[in-house]
């Protein structure tokens, strides 16, 4: 995306009634956020009448991760209760994507122990989606066994599903862990 944001499209966007041609305008423009034009966007959107939805906000929060996921990151986590969940795990999803070590790092400050479950959750399928099936396995087997370990677990077989059997049953086979329990796991959320 090498075309500049165009503010008033951006402002025509938000102000349409249309939800096809709004989230068309609006992804259509914040597909060009970047460093230069960051500002000028968030003064658009909070100058506009019309309240971004939470799909509108993960998608303003995954473009803005492409060039400055810590300050997406802080945004998330300031902003609105009602949406810090999604929105933040938006912004670690993508984040863990391009570099796991990092959001990893992001997650350690986080003391709501609720909020640090699902970003947790959602590195985990963010660092999957990445590439990083190996690494993101290598995390989750080192943790202490847990239900919250087997749920992490339960998600990797889900996100492994969605592509196909053949890839979860190839995973849970490759399974070589010296932690017997970790295994049974592994093969029974497989």
């Amino acid at each position: 995306p090498n075309s500049p944001l165009r503010p008033d499209k951006l402002a025509t966007a938000l102000g349409e009634r249309d939800w096809v041609e709004r989230t068309y305008g609006f992804s259509e423009e914040i597909r060009h956020l970047n460093p230069s034009n960051l500002v000028e966007a968030l003064e658009v959107i909070e100058d506009s009448s019309a309240e971004l939805t939470r799909d509108e906000k993960r998608l303003l929060v995954s473009a803005w991760t492409r060039f400055d996921p810590k300050g997406a990151f802080e945004f998330a986590l300031f902003g609105p209760e009602k949406d810090r969940r999604r929105v933040a795990g938006a912004v670690i999803y993508a984040w863990a994507q391009r570099d796991p070590m990092a959001a990893r790092s992001a997650l350690l400050g986080i003391q709501t122990t609720e909020l640090e479950r699902i970003l947790e959750e959602r590195f985990v399928l963010g660092w999957m989606s990445g590439g990083g099936l190996g690494d993101a396995h290598d995390y989750v087997e080192g943790l202490p066994p847990s239900k919250r370990r087997e749920l992490l677990v339960s998600q990797m077989a889900r996100a492994l599903a969605r592509e196909s059997a053949q890839s979860t049953i190839d995973w849970a086979e490759s399974v070589g862990s010296d932690q017997e329990r970790f295994r049974r796991t592994v093969f029974n959320k497989a």
